[in-house]
């Protein structure tokens, strides 16, 4: 839950200085408090794979099965693509641009979370370095890669 907190806290915040709508910023904390959910319908073994593998992203789709009652393209959208990345096959990207702009700040706020927080845990400026790297390898997007760095003073 921490995790969720944070990640969420800090999307709003690059949120406020990407224009993004009040009700998009919202929508956009909701999605990432709820990014994990679909982890309660998958295995241990699945979860545990999840959790290590990020080819292996079952919790995304199980997580939009358990909110598509929601009926919210940017929740939906967040919870299923969190993982994804601008080179993977299931980057969304026929998603509405205001949409895709929360996604992306999802992407780069749950990246940051998991190098910071993860399984092998980093300092704040080494994953910034990461993303960063990564952003110029194609993996990020660099609007919103730039605008984390900037928000915490890197």
């Amino acid at each position: 839950m921490a995790s969720s907190r944070r990640c969420a806290n800090l999307a709003e915040h690059l949120a406020m200085v990407s224009a993004v709508t009040d009700k998009a910023a919202e929508k956009l904390r909701l999605g990432i408090m709820l990014r994990d959910i679909g982890f309660i319908a998958c295995s241990d073994e699945i979860a545990h794979k999840d959790d290590t593998d990020p080819d292996l992203n079952e919790h995304t789709i199980r997580g939009l099965e358990i909110i598509s009652g929601l009926n919210d393209e940017l929740v939906e959208a967040i919870v299923r693509y969190h993982h994804s990345t601008l080179k993977s096959g299931d980057y969304p990207t026929g998603l509405p641009p205001d949409v895709l702009q929360c996604v992306n700040i999802a992407l780069v706020c749950n990246r940051l979370e998991e190098l910071v927080y993860g399984p092998d845990p980093c300092p704040k400026q080494e994953a910034l370095e990461a993303i960063r790297a990564e952003t110029q390898e194609g993996y990020w997007p660099e609007e919103e890669a730039e605008l984390l760095a900037r928000l915490l003073g890197n």
